[in-house]
């Protein structure tokens, strides 16, 4: 990964602000609000998040997701698969509605970074 990639991995790892919006196929994008986030590296962030009813069908099966991270007026935006987990990091069966929170797995497909005024993308899928 080359310096503006390992930059944005600092970025998201120490960010002050984080969009989760997941997109269900034939429904509009959501914002989800997320309390608690950890990057684990641009690769994979893990979030709890607040679910209902709605959205805990759609977290079980691995939904279309962005994640926004910013720090002041650098960010880090990625876009993949979000995957509600138990402890042992196996995709959660137990029914998530009226539990009030989950924990995602969230897998980056891509990302696309701004940071010290330089952009740059980046396809995990092509890069490993």
């Amino acid at each position: 990964m080359d310096d503006i990639m390992q930059r944005a991995a600092a970025v998201a790892a120490e960010a002050d602000t984080i969009t989760l919006t997941a997109c269900r196929e034939g429904y509009y994008p959501r914002e989800m609000e997320v309390a608690e986030f950890r990057v684990e590296d641009l690769g994979t962030v893990w979030m709890k998040v607040r679910t209902d009813a709605a959205s805990a069908v759609a977290l079980r099966n691995g939904m279309l997701a962005g994640v926004c991270l910013r720090r002041g007026t650098d960010s880090v935006t990625l876009t993949g698969h979000a995957v509600c987990v138990d402890g042992s990091d196996t995709v959660a069966e137990s029914a998530l509605a009226g539990k009030g929170s989950c924990t995602l797995r969230f897998t980056s497909a891509e990302a696309s970074v701004w940071v010290d005024r330089r952009s740059a993308h980046y396809d995990f899928r092509d890069n490993g």
